[in-house]
């Protein structure tokens, strides 16, 4: 999960505000259906977490996890 793939979306924050995270993941979404790709990764500094919206993955990722 923490590799980078063909077909994944990343974009990257430090943290993302509880108000901030649904227009976040909707500017995701819109990327990730332009490209067609189901997945999608936003890269934070500590957060974690997973969301399922209109049919796609989107991964909230420490970045200390995309380095290992």
């Amino acid at each position: 999960m923490a590799g980078f793939e063909k077909d994944d979306f990343r974009r990257l924050d430090s943290e993302l505000k509880a108000r901030k995270v649904k227009r976040k993941i909707a500017g995701l979404v819109e990327a990730m259906i332009f490209f067609g790709l189901e997945k999608g990764n936003i890269i934070t500094l500590h957060q974690e977490d997973v969301y399922h919206v209109e049919g796609k993955e989107i991964t909230l990722l420490p970045a200390r996890k995309l380095l290992l």
